[in-house]
């Protein structure tokens, strides 16, 4: 599987431990994301930015991590750091269900 084989390389190059969000590219992906969104606000201030940025990222990697364990709430739970529960919870809020996500294939999954 392409995703855990880089989570090997970057832990190997890391010592040990799982690569920093800046080491991923996501860090640099977010902050591309965030200067395209100021520059569209044109001097205006924004509102609930963190609310925003949080919805952006969290729909996407669920919808991800639960495509990846073919909807299995147990591993995607644990594969996120989160209890059953929690994660139950944010897909409810997301509007997201499980089933309808385990039909979709993950990206790059085998």
């Amino acid at each position: 599987m392409p995703s855990t084989h880089f989570l090997i390389i970057a832990m190997s190059q890391n010592s040990g431990r799982p690569p920093r969000p800046e080491d991923t590219g996501i860090d640099e992906t977010i902050r591309r994301s965030l200067d395209q969104y100021f520059k569209t606000l044109d001097g205006q201030r924004p509102h609930a930015l963190y609310d925003m940025v949080i919805q952006a990222v969290e729909r996407p990697l669920l919808d991800y991590v639960l495509a990846q364990y073919q909807g299995n709430i147990s591993h995607a739970a644990s594969a996120l750091g989160l209890t059953r529960n929690t994660l139950r919870k944010k897909l409810a809020h997301h509007q997201r269900s499980p089933a309808a996500i385990s039909q979709r294939r993950a990206p790059h999954s085998a």
